[in-house]
């Protein structure tokens, strides 16, 4: 990810969750509890989730989000 001081990450972090909501419904994937991440890669390229730059879990019930209440 290329960072404009910032701006850039806001951009993502925003929409990380929509973004992984959309991935879930248009592979009809199961029930689950799943997580997306946004993460820089390091100097080899890899992407470490462990340290990622933001994380957004999404828990999925009925072919839709599970919000749970409180």
């Amino acid at each position: 990810m290329v960072r404009d001081g910032g701006h850039r990450a806001r951009c993502d972090t925003a929409g990380l969750r929509p973004w992984a909501l959309e991935q879930l419904r248009a592979r009809s994937l199961p029930d689950g509890f799943y997580q997306a991440f946004l993460a820089t890669p390091d100097e080899d390229g890899e992407i470490d989730t462990y340290h990622a730059d933001h994380a957004e879990d999404v828990v999925r019930l009925y072919e839709s989000e599970y919000v749970p209440a409180g």
